[in-house]
């Protein structure tokens, strides 16, 4: 007996080599369950921290964070902590994750990966203005942190984002140790993404891999190669938007989601409830930098139709403008961590500038979208090479900057070249729905919807599609549980909240609708959307004073939205501002000469001046170029013409809208019309 025991003790460091190149193997394959049993077997043999963090990677390509908390508990090396940290965001354990990032000595668990990490964490808990702060520090280490990049736009800081992309320029990433590409399971290519459970742990799988390595009588030619990976690009958009830690750990999904390519702040920007943690952790000895916090889904038809965290975590704001070897405003290098020192000191790879030239070119297009400066990011974007103009977030990004300039034909087109491209790809297929919608293409955008939801049936977006698809047919519960279908699966997505206010307010459920655009605006402030909608319900409730601070709000985050300056103009007039109404209307004809409300509401502010003869030459015009098929547009030029004595065009005018079809209210107005003709008095009813 005792001679089988010694016999079992002495065979022990022998099983772990093997082991471990079983479990790599594995996981590059994607058998995670085999992987994780033999995973178990090894670490019961040589319970290591390395192994540890080795079976934490398997716990996490099976996607129980739970699983990697407990394993990594009493772990303390920064890639340990970083996973650690990881699986309790994923959980919506934010304090937790914020304290384990916080290394003892004041660094920061897993360098621009887990600077990154805290940004998350501090969105997580409603401060943006660290988060921005942790964002541009990670973006400013690590240049191909694309995710830090996006939610830089995403928070509207995208000029704090282009000067720490301009800074990072002199870093140069280190190479991902071979090992991460084999648990992605890129065992032969030079290009392998790392996982984002693992980016931070590849340190320590690598010791792994040399320490068993060096036990085997052979070594493993795979694991002794060296592998230059940039970081993954992911989260998003149109987006935008920012996902529930709690809701991302439980959610299954058959296809896994990037961020959207062109999700300027839509974020992104608003679903669920905020996760609010307790009381905040001791302050770091290194505080974080802060950077300065600075679609319409439907534009009517003419028928009418942050806050601040705890002052002990408030960063420090680090000039944007140094480079991170400069000094200590990021840290001395010494003091960050050995993933921070590699980043500084390693030598550029020769096609860095070439990576970090396309990357510019692509930021600075994603950036002016972001901040809605469409015609911009729209040249930008189209300087790129073919072979990246080509690729479908490009299209997806060209497509939203057609959407937000009001072009929705020209959208409709990007986002069909974006699906030619990738016909998997689902991010923006929530707005090119809705460009559908404004289009009334009910047979394209039915087919839209059956698509994206046969392809994923836990995709968001696809929901969404399938929801526009619905209210086009006039189906406004059938749409309204569709929406919430995307709530359920994302409840941090913005868009499908302003989604179903939109509806509620199709049904004239005032106070449902505001209840969703004000969750939307919890997860993103910078969603216009949501502020358009607001403004719209208290239009409706004729509180014209709310209904202009609200549109007011929504121009400031997109002040070249000709539909918002158009429906400020409204609710001026409401209030009797006759002449700012006129002047806010002229330049939202300017912004978008073919926009047909806002001729026609400058029309009436003019007709309201007395003004007959240029009300009458701009309806004359939108009936001509515009909407011919307007009964309200005809009815109008009747009532000037008749304002002006002239009663048998002003009668050629109402019986023209008449014979359109108008909807039962508005015929029986014009009919009064049409009887009172000769009157002076009874003409004065309005279509609305």
């Amino acid at each position: 007996m005792t001679t089988t025991t010694t016999t079992a003790a002495a065979a022990t460091p022998a099983v772990v080599p093997a082991l471990a190149e079983a479990v790599i193997d594995q996981l590059a394959c994607g058998l995670t369950n085999s992987a994780t049993f033999l995973c178990e077997r090894m670490y019961a043999a040589a319970p290591t921290e390395k192994h540890a963090i080795l079976l934490a990677t398997c716990h996490a390509r099976a996607d129980a964070p739970y699983r990697v908390v407990e394993v990594l508990r009493s772990c303390e090396t920064p890639a340990a902590r970083f996973m650690f940290a990881k699986a309790c965001y994923d959980m919506g354990r934010f304090d937790e994750a914020e304290r384990a990032i916080l290394m003892p000595d004041g660094s920061i668990a897993g360098g621009a990966k887990g600077r990154y990490l805290l940004g998350e964490v501090c969105l997580a808990t409603d401060r943006a203005k660290p988060a921005a702060g942790w964002f541009a520090e990670a973006l400013s280490l690590d240049p191909y942190l694309w995710c830090a990049f996006e939610r830089l736009c995403t928070l509207g800081a995208d000029e704090e984002a282009a000067i720490a992309m301009t800074n990072a320029e002199h870093v140069a990433v280190p190479p991902t140790p071979t090992i991460a590409a084999i648990v992605n399971g890129f065992v032969d290519g030079a290009e392998a993404r790392a996982d984002t459970h693992l980016t931070a742990a590849t340190t320590a799988l690598r010791d792994v891999a040399m320490d068993d390595a060096a036990a085997r009588a052979q070594t493993t030619p795979a694991v002794g190669a060296n592998v230059t990976t940039p970081a993954e690009a992911p989260p998003p958009t149109t987006g935008e938007r920012r996902s529930s830690g709690a809701a991302t750990a439980t959610r299954r999904r058959t296809t896994p989601r990037n961020a959207s390519a062109a999700t300027p702040a839509t974020p992104a920007t608003p679903a669920g409830a905020i996760i609010t943690p307790g009381e905040p952790p001791p302050p770091p000895r290194r505080r974080p930098p802060q950077a300065p916090s600075t679609a319409l889904r439907r534009s009517s038809r003419l028928s009418g139709g942050s806050s601040g965290g705890d002052a002990a975590l408030e960063p420090t704001p680090a000039p944007l403008n140094s480079s991170p070897q400069a000094g200590a405003e990021y840290g001395d290098v010494e003091h960050e961590g050995p993933l921070l020192r590699e980043s500084v000191r390693h030598p550029r790879h020769p096609s860095h500038h070439a990576a970090l030239s396309l990357l510019r070119g692509v930021a600075e297009g994603v950036g002016a979208l972001a901040a809605y400066r469409c015609a911009e990011a729209e040249a930008a974007l189209r300087s790129l090479p073919p072979e990246q103009l080509g690729t479908a977030y490009v299209q997806c990004a060209l497509g939203r900057c057609r959407f937000e300039l009001g072009d929705y034909a020209g959208a409709a087109d990007r986002y069909a070249e974006a699906l030619r491209a990738d016909p998997t790809r689902l991010e923006g297929v929530d707005v090119y729905s809705t460009a559908l919608w404004q289009l009334r293409r009910e047979v394209e955008l039915s087919h839209l919807a059956q698509r994206c939801v046969s392809l994923d049936r836990w995709n968001p977006y696809a929901w969404c599609a399938a929801g526009n698809a619905m209210s086009l047919q006039r189906e406004h519960e059938s749409a309204l549980r569709l929406f919430r279908r995307a709530i359920q699966l994302e409840p941090a997505l913005p868009y499908a909240h302003t989604l179903c206010g939109h509806e509620r307010l199709a049904v004239e459920d005032l106070e449902g609708a505001m209840a969703c655009y004000r969750t939307a605006l919890r997860y993103d402030a910078r969603h216009y959307n949501a502020w358009y909608g607001l403004g719209q319900c208290y239009l409706r409730q004729e509180k014209h004073g709310l209904a202009e601070m609200h549109f007011r709000r929504a121009l400031e985050i997109h002040p070249r939205s000709s539909v918002l300056c158009c429906y400020l103009g409204v609710s001026l007039h409401k209030l009797y501002r006759t002449e700012e109404a006129l002047a806010v209307l002229d330049s939202s004809s300017l912004a978008d000469p073919l926009n047909p409300l806002a001729r026609y509401e400058k029309a009436h502010v003019l007709m309201d001046l007395s003004r007959y003869e240029e009300a009458i030459e701009e309806l004359e015009a939108l009936r001509d170029h515009v909407a011919p098929n307007e009964a309200q547009v005809h009815y109008q030029i009747g009532r000037a013409y008749k304002k002006l004595g002239r009663v048998d065009v002003a009668m050629r005018c109402f019986t023209a809208a008449l014979d359109l079809k108008p909807s039962s209210a508005e015929a029986s107005a014009i009919r009064s019309a049409i009887e009172n003709v000769e009157s002076e008095e009874g003409e004065e009813v309005e279509l609305l």
